[in-house]
């Protein structure tokens, strides 16, 4: 697989989280082929961060899978949970990411 690009994405919403504007949240809908772990990533460049700050839970767009988004240790890449590791999904997913836009 790749690494998720940019034209995966679509953007529904966005406001900065914090009084100074360095935290912004976005709710996205991102199509996924196999992306999610440290090798077919999830860069914060593709939803226009420079880092990833935390993430809310990501819901398929059938309903049928829920998936933990978390930061990578340096902020760079979006890793989803499965199970107790980093695990990479197929679908269309929506929810709600945190990052730093400057």
């Amino acid at each position: 697989m790749a690494d998720l690009e940019k034209s995966d994405v679509t953007f529904h919403k966005a406001y900065y989280t914090t009084q100074d504007k360095l935290i912004m949240s976005r709710d996205v809908t991102i199509v996924l082929d196999g992306q999610g772990d440290a090798t077919d990533t999830i860069p914060a460049s593709a939803l226009g961060f420079k880092s990833f700050e935390g993430s809310s839970t990501l819901t398929e767009d059938d309903n049928s899978a829920i998936v933990v988004g978390i930061a990578s240790f340096d902020k760079s890449i979006l890793l989803l949970q499965d199970s107790n590791a980093p695990g990479t999904f197929t679908g269309t997913f929506r929810g709600v990411v945190n990052g730093r836009a400057h």
